[in-house]
């Protein structure tokens, strides 16, 4: 059992205690992935004529300037 002065039981107590991150950067690492292979997709459809090409061609275009946005933000420039 653990004494309430312990450092562990001090930072778990106060939500300091953070072995991978928070959720925030969960969140923000999962969306520039969702991104990225959103973009890739679209991608390999223009690049196969699959489907309806302008559609693909929307998505693309939508999904790169979300991309530098959200790297902007990771970065700290927004």
């Amino acid at each position: 059992m653990l004494s309430s002065s312990s450092p562990s039981a001090v930072s778990a107590a106060s939500g300091q205690h953070r072995a991978f991150g928070g959720i925030e950067q969960l969140v923000e690492g999962a969306s520039f992935v969702f991104l990225l292979i959103f973009a890739l997709v679209n991608w390999i459809a223009i690049h196969r004529r699959a489907g309806n090409r302008a559609m693909a061609m929307v998505g693309l275009i939508g999904a790169l300037p979300g991309t530098v946005m959200l790297v902007a933000y990771l970065t700290g420039l927004v």
